[in-house]
């Protein structure tokens, strides 16, 4: 497999999304205590959906307030390049935990 260049704030949210649920972009935000911006945020998810390591789909229920949500998913790709950068913090530092915190 071919590696792939990851950033930490890519990191912070596969970390987010490794919890095997959907959420859409304000519940990431919320998770991930941090000062991105929501416009920030759907950039590093688009980033991540064309490197295959979220994929996405559009909610369904009715919308009577607001936009409609994009609800986000971590792919197999996804889940295997997070473990593989924690192993790597691990290994490299001794690091038994990984917070992605700034």
């Amino acid at each position: 497999m071919a590696d792939i260049r990851i950033t930490l704030q890519e990191l912070k949210i596969l970390s987010v999304l490794v919890a095997g649920r959907e959420m859409y972009g304000y519940e990431i935000k919320k998770e991930l205590e941090d000062n991105i911006l929501l416009g920030g945020l759907y950039n590093v998810l688009k980033q991540l959906e064309r490197k295959e390591l979220v994929k996405s789909r559009w909610g369904t229920e009715e919308v009577t307030e607001g936009a409609r949500r994009r609800y986000y998913e971590i792919t197999g790709e996804g889940s295997r390049v997070l473990r593989e950068a924690q192993e790597f913090f691990m290994v490299k530092w001794g690091v038994q935990t990984v917070s992605y915190e700034e």
